[in-house]
C-alpha cells in the first residue's frame, strides 16, 4: 500500500537562517546569498512562486515521485476569486529561468529524496491586477493539487511588524488586532521600543500573589 504526500510551499522570499555547526552550510550560505540579491528581488516582485512535490510513499519508505507532465496538468492558483495561468519558461524572461536552475538544486538537496522531480511552478504577479499577490495587503491565495486545496490568509503575520498590548506589554504577530486574552486593541510596535506594562497591570499581578 503506498501512501500519498503532497507539500506546497509558497516562496514569497528565500531567508534562510544559517547554523555553523550544520553540514548543510555551504547549501545555506548559497541560498542567504541568493535570497539577498536584487535579481531574486526583482524576480520575486513580478513573480509568484510555488515549489510543488508529490508523489507516494511505500511501507519501505520509498518514495515515487509524479512526473512534471502530471504536476503541471494537476496545479491550479487562485488570488481571491480570481484564476491565475501557469507560466511557461518560454514565457519568461532569461533572467527568470536562470534563477529558476540555481534555486532548483539548492531546494532540491533540502527536501532530500522528497526533492526528486520538485515542480517550480511560475506565475505572473504584476503590480495594479487583481490575481496581485501582496503578502503585506488583505486578501487570500488558494492553490490546488491534485484536488488538495491549500489556503493562505493574507496578510501574513511574519511580513508585518509586531504588535502589542499597552496594558500588560505583551507582544503578538503583526496580524493579530485584538490581544485574545483580554480583548484589549493592539498597538503597532516601534522599532526598538522597550516594552513594560502599565503600572495599574504590575499592581493587579502583584495583588494576586
Amino acid at each position: 500500500m503506498k501512501s500519498k504526500l503532497s507539500i506546497v510551499v509558497l516562496l514569497a522570499f528565500l531567508a534562510v537562517a544559517r547554523s555553523p555547526a550544520s553540514p548543510l552550510d555551504n547549501m545555506m550560505r548559497d541560498i542567504q546569498r541568493i535570497s539577498e540579491s536584487s535579481r531574486v528581488v526583482n524576480f520575486m516582485d513580478a513573480y509568484s512562486l510555488f515549489v510543488v512535490v508529490s508523489g507516494k510513499l511505500n511501507p519501505e519508505g520509498e518514495y515515487f515521485p509524479k512526473t512534471m507532465d502530471l504536476l503541471r496538468a494537476n496545479v491550479a492558483l487562485k488570488v481571491g476569486p480570481n484564476p491565475v495561468p501557469l507560466l511557461d519558461e518560454s514565457e519568461m524572461g532569461s533572467e527568470a529561468k536562470e534563477l529558476l536552475d540555481k534555486l532548483r538544486p539548492l531546494i532540491t538537496g533540502m527536501l532530500g529524496k522528497f526533492g526528486k522531480n520538485i515542480g517550480l511552478f511560475v506565475y505572473k504577479n504584476a503590480k495594479g491586477t487583481s490575481a496581485r499577490i501582496d503578502a503585506k495587503e488583505k486578501g487570500n491565495i488558494t492553490y490546488t493539487v491534485f484536488g488538495e486545496k491549500f489556503e493562505w490568509h493574507l496578510p501574513l503575520g511574519c511580513f508585518l511588524p509586531d504588535k502589542y498590548d499597552e496594558k500588560t506589554g505583551d507582544v503578538f504577530p503583526g496580524d493579530y488586532e485584538f490581544n485574545p486574552y483580554t480583548g484589549d486593541h493592539l498597538k503597532v510596535k516601534r522599532a526598538n521600543q522597550v516594552l513594560l506594562p502599565t503600572p495599574t497591570a504590575v499592581t493587579g499581578a502583584v495583588g494576586k500573589l
